[in-house]
């Protein structure tokens, strides 16, 4: 969840990680990435920036898993159709 407060130019951000124990490192990249932007901006003018590329964040990581996932399916389909012909 994501709040900005005209008067003060701030952004104010919930996060829930709901992946407790074996997940891998990458399910929470996207949380270390905004940390990383939101340390990143000392400035005023910087840190309204920083609040709106937290979405953008979000959308690069979907994209990447997403990304990664077809790319395994399209492996592993690779591999099967190949197996067929041998």
């Amino acid at each position: 969840m994501s709040s900005f407060n005209i008067s003060t130019s701030s952004f104010t951000y919930v996060v829930f990680n709901m992946m407790h124990g074996g997940w891998p490192k990458v399910v929470q990249e996207p949380q270390t990435r905004i940390a990383e932007a939101i340390q990143h901006s000392s400035s005023p003018s910087t840190r309204l920036g920083a609040g709106c590329f937290v979405h953008l964040i979000y959308l690069t990581s979907a994209a990447r898993w997403w990304t990664n996932a077809l790319h395994s399916v399209n492996e592993q389909l690779i591999a099967y159709v190949s197996a067929l012909f041998k």
